[in-house]
């Protein structure tokens, strides 16, 4: 399929370098709103007859007369073009023309950046701003100022698009009113004037002592450069309509234009001259494409003059790739038969067609100037068959049918934003529909979940989760939700689990919906993690940006945090915040600890290559960070500052420094002394605690997951809040709250039994006295679940690393046989997991690690069973499926069994939907060379993509070698036939669960390597290849496989992943010294438990 499409861009913007947006102030609006008419040249009469003067400041029109009370006039909000520098308003007023001592007006602002404000004013006091009117490109705008007395009016604006209506009566007022003059105008900031759309003032009138009057006949005037007086708009007066235009300059001589483009071939390209002579076009002399940077530069044979501007088209083709990046097909497997009408692909797959933008996916779709501080705004048209469904991220403003059953749908123009953001789809979509409980612009906003037909059903918990976010959201941050609807598209191919996108939120298919008969009842927490991940981006992202790509933290860190605040206030009996301290920050904290770790701000010079920061630092880390200031500061002062970010901020380009301006102004702390060494270094503290008797010493230094720092990498010193709680009964010693220097002593009683980052939101490690850590553990009873997550997980981390030691570590757990909290299990469970996969290439050693495990566990299995109990917790449920996994591994027969003989009764038996590819496994354990091909066969047969998941998973879980050679790996990489093999976007679960296998690790790795050509064909992508390497290879634990992995990348292109294979490498030497260092003890310990045999 190609498309061939028309681009309109500035040239002005064009030849510019990028700009940074910065925070307009109050002074603006003052040295503004007291300057009336401020003439530059005396009134005179046009060849037209037509009354005319030149300001300043003002254009539009003036009408005198005596008696003026009363002012009226509707515009329709402009579409603004330029940057946040830029600004302009249009109001009507009474006074401020002939009578310079007053003035009473109102109106609103438009910003080059595409943000709106209302406003009233009686000069000469400061302007007001009306509060709860949000204003969209295209709204109609009734405006009203009526003078009951010279010191004493009101002033009144109606949305009459939403119905929303404002007003203020001024009763003090600071001057008085001559009632001479009637205006209707559009003025210049004192800085630049924003390019607009045309203004146009209409149903104008003025009441005045002697009647009712218009424009008509009035004074034209025009903004004019002092000094040159060369006019900045064209103003008039038809009948009793005024109207305005203005365009922006080019402000660099350039005969030439580059902007983005990928794999796109430009057809055509000409400026159309936009000052005056609209029959002027320069048309290119050629085009120049630079593969390097995916760039393409169009070339004019004259010079584009300083001043004037253009209107750039560009005609262009592109072809339509199957990659999940740019502008793409997803295929599907249908419920029923498609109309006539939807695309299918070779094989015979209908698909629909879909756009994924970030990073830079925008380029592969138009040419644009790809970059996040590069804002726009966006216009739409797409032809489609008619009987089909196209969605964006505004709403529909027309659809008109054109020739051949096919429709024309046009988009309302987006606000001003992110290239990365703009989305939209085609295809026999279908939707369900909810709307907000709170009301925005005088209407709830429709929340709509669309997905193929079928499976629009199973969107009802997506949409009810992003219904309550919107309204939670706009209350916290105290900005309502800006846009008119919210999409939420569950795409069949995605790359990602989720994307932002303005009003159009899409994602991974089998992530967002719920089927009741095969979800599991956990389900339910993932997608609304993911809804109120992606709805916070809404603000955090969309109406506030990122201005580069080293700052992706800022969109994604406060995403993620603002994602589990609202998740926790919905639904607190999750504990969403225990299960981030225990999966999310504490996978932070082990990529952390690596050498090849990054700061939460890392510089990104290539765009394209930033994928690679998309992990755990730039997200868990961040929201870890993040929330440790949050829970220091108070989580209401935080929120405050985080509110006052976003509003100086909306529409903008941000950076951590305007974040922390806010956060020290409603604080009164050094927000940015104690919190850039946490963003822009590397790594994280460990802070050991020694003592002689009451003296107590607290010492930071970086941790790593390799117990040999070098004096060079511990040189960082950390803010770090202390938490500090007594468990003693007595009254907690004054201490400080936080440590900001490398040590420090504090006075504790010898006797008292104390905890520090009892709140567990402190992001560093904890390594007590080896008496005080024992201690602890006589008292669990006594501390909360989070407590002693962070006592565990500190105490694994130093276990790990050679700090302390795995069966110290061991014997430590020992004191939780007892243990009910399912966090604190799982956390466990995670441990004895990872020692297997440290080890599951140690013939002797496994078994005793796959006995202790059995032997943990058992009594678990008995107690939790594989039914479950009517009401019980989301986390019970996720706690079993842990156990029997885990039971699975280590061959229990208890599971292994059971799962063995459930599978064979699966059709009569109602069976948890998150245990199905246990029983699935077990069978093919059993026959594997029978299973597995059937196994793949009822994967190709399902329509479900959460049942094709679980099949996969079940089919990477065999061990049989030839198997795996002869199916499982042409299954996982294969191309061919399309339909029978793994699609790249659905990949990395079942490869890592082959990774976490021996011998299939091995012979994983065998495969990748003799087909690589093929692998990175099949992938697509440098970001699809590096999702594979990195589910493949993170899992390998043997020096050997570090030196074969450098062998075999010696002589190629790593540009895309060299992150990633650096990461895996510091992961396999931190593994491997593991193994030397600990396995000697570790079987030592096992025999002398029973649980290997003596040597």
């Amino acid at each position: 399929m190609k498309f061939t499409v028309a681009l309109a861009a500035l040239a002005g913007v064009a030849a510019a370098a990028p700009q940074q947006l910065r925070q307009r102030s109050p002074h603006e609006h003052s040295a503004r709103r007291n300057r009336t008419n401020q003439r530059i040249g005396p009134a005179f009469t046009k060849a037209d007859g037509v009354r005319a003067q030149t300001s300043s400041n003002w254009a539009g029109a003036v009408q005198n007369a005596q008696g003026v009370t009363r002012v009226v006039g509707t515009i329709t909000v402009p579409t603004p073009r330029g940057t946040a520098s830029q600004s302009g308003a249009a109001w009507v007023g009474i006074d401020g023309d002939v009578c310079q001592g007053a003035l009473l007006q109102t109106g609103i602002d438009f910003y080059g950046d595409g943000s709106f404000d209302a406003w009233w004013e009686w000069i000469p006091d400061e302007v007001v701003m009306f509060d709860n009117f949000p204003l969209r490109v295209g709204d109609k705008i009734y405006m009203e100022v009526d003078a009951s007395s010279t010191k004493t009016g009101v002033a009144i604006l109606q949305n009459l698009t939403t119905g929303k209506k404002v007003s203020h009566t001024f009763t003090k007022t600071p001057s008085t009113l001559c009632e001479t003059d009637a205006e209707w105008i559009v003025e210049d900031f004192a800085g630049n004037l924003a390019g607009f759309s045309e203004i146009v003032f209409t149903n104008n009138s003025a009441t005045t002592s002697s009647g009712t009057i218009t424009p008509a006949g009035g004074t034209v005037i025009n903004l004019a450069k002092e000094g040159s007086g060369r006019l900045e708009t064209d103003c008039g007066i038809d009948g009793s309509n005024v109207y305005c235009n203005i365009d922006l300059e080019i402000t660099k001589q350039t005969s030439s234009i580059e902007l983005n483009a990928e794999e796109l071939k430009i057809i055509s390209s000409e400026l159309h001259d936009e000052n005056g002579d609209s029959s002027r076009v320069l048309h290119s002399t050629g085009c120049s494409y630079h593969d390097e940077n995916t760039s393409v530069t169009i070339s004019f044979d004259e010079e584009l003059p300083v001043a004037n501007v253009y209107k750039l088209v560009i005609t262009y083709q592109g072809a339509l790739n199957a990659q999940s990046m740019g502008f793409y097909r997803a295929q599907y497997k249908a419920l029923s038969e498609p109309p006539d009408s939807v695309a299918r692909d070779k094989d015979g797959s209908p698909y629909i067609v879909c756009t994924q933008f970030q990073p830079v996916g925008a380029r592969r779709a138009f040419p644009c100037f790809d970059e996040p501080n590069m804002k726009a705004t966006f216009s739409l048209d797409i032809e489609l068959p008619a009987d089909q469904t196209a969605i964006s991220n505004t709403p529909v403003a027309t659809t008109e049918d054109v020739a051949d059953g096919r429709k024309r749908v046009s988009f309302e123009t987006t606000p001003v934003m992110s290239t990365y953001l703009l989305a939209w789809a085609v295809g026999d979509l279908k939707y369900i529909e909810t709307f907000t409980a709170q009301e925005y612009g005088g209407s709830k906003v429709p929340v709509r979940f669309y997905a193929t037909a079928g499976l629009e059903g199973q969107g009802s918990f997506a949409i009810e989760e992003a219904a309550k976010a919107i309204d939670f959201f706009s209350k916290t941050f105290g900005i309502d939700y800006p846009l008119a609807k919210m999409d939420l598209l569950a795409i069949p191919e995605f790359s990602y689990g989720a994307m932002e996108n303005w009003g159009l939120i899409t994602g991974k298919a089998n992530l967002m919906i719920f089927d009741e008969n095969t979800s599991a009842s956990t389900k339910k927490e993932l997608i609304s993690s993911i809804v109120s991940h992606e709805v916070a981006h809404q603000w955090f992202g969309n109406l506030v940006t990122m201005d580069w790509w080293d700052e992706l933290w800022l969109n994604e860190g406060f995403a993620t945090w603002a994602g589990n605040y609202a998740v926790d206030h919905f639904h607190p009996d999750w504990d969403t915040w225990e299960k981030f301290m225990s999966e999310g920050m504490e996978g932070a904290l082990i990529r952390d600890a690596m050498r090849s770790s990054h700061p939460i701000q890392v510089e990104v010079p290539d765009a394209r290559n930033v994928h690679e920061v998309f992990d755990q630092i730039s997200y868990q880390k961040s929201c870890a960070v993040l929330n440790m200031l949050a829970n220091h500061m108070g989580v209401e002062t935080f929120l405050s500052g985080v509110s006052s970010y976003l509003r100086q901020n909306k529409h903008r380009n941000a950076t951590a420094e305007d974040l922390w301006q806010s956060l020290g102004e409603v604080s009164g702390d050094d927000i940015v002394t104690n919190i850039k060494p946490w963003i822009e270094k590397i790594g994280h503290p460990v802070l050991t605690i020694t003592k002689e008797a009451d003296r107590v010493t607290l010492r930071q230094s970086r941790f790593l997951a390799v117990d040999d720092m070098k004096p060079e990498e511990d040189e960082t010193v950390w803010w770090i809040p202390l938490g500090f709680r007594s468990l003693s009964g007595k009254e907690a010693p004054s201490i400080i709250s936080a440590l900001s220097e490398k040590q420090t002593s504090v006075t504790i009683p010898e006797d008292q039994l104390y905890l520090l980052n009892s709140s567990g939101t402190g992001f560093y490690r904890l390594e007590y006295p080896k008496d005080h850590l024992a201690k602890l553990s006589e008292k669990l009873d006594e501390l909360s679940a989070v407590e002693k997550l962070t006592i565990l997980n500190s105490a694994s981390a130093l276990a790990f690393s050679g700090s302390g030691s795995t069966v110290s570590l061991l014997g430590f757990m020992q004191a939780f046989a007892e243990e009910t909290n399912p966090q604190v299990w799982l956390r466990m469970m995670r441990d004895f997991s990872r020692l297997r996969y440290r080890f599951n290439n140690d013939a002797e050693l496994l078994p005793g690690i796959k006995a202790l495990t059995r032997a943990v566990i058992g009594k678990m299995v008995q107690d939790l069973g594989w039914e479950q109990d009517e009401g019980e917790s989301h986390l019970r449920s996720e706690l079993r499926r842990t156990i029997l996994d885990a039971g699975f591994h280590c061959e229990s027969p208890e599971v292994v069994d059971e799962a063995r003989r459930k599978n064979m009764m699966f059709m009569r038996l109602y069976i948890d939907p998150s245990l199905r590819y246990l029983l699935w496994a077990a069978g093919a354990q059993a026959s594997p060379n029978e299973a597995v091909p059937a196994l793949i066969d009822q994967w190709h047969e399902t329509a479900s993509s959460e049942v094709r998941g679980r099949l996969a998973r079940a089919v990477c879980l065999v061990q049989d070698p030839d198997v795996i050679r002869r199916h499982v790996l042409p299954f996982c990489y294969g191309t061919t036939p399309a339909d029978r093999v793994l699609k790249p976007t659905d990949m990395r679960p079942p490869v890592t669960a082959l990774a976490l296998q021996w011998p299939a690790r091995q012979l994983q790795w065998e495969y990748v390597k003799a087909h690589w050509d093929a692998v990175v064909a099949k992938m697509g992508t440098p970001e699809a290849v590096n999702r594979v390497l990195n589910a493949c290879l993170s899992a390998c634990t043997d020096a050997a496989e570090a030196e074969d992995i450098d062998r075999f990348f010696a002589d190629k292109n790593t540009n895309g992943y060299a992150m990633t294979l650096a990461k895996v490498k510091d992961g396999i030497l931190n593994a491997s010294r593991f193994r030397e260092r600990e396995r000697a003890p570790l079987a030592a310990w096992l025999r002398e438990q029973g649980y290997m045999t003596p040597q």
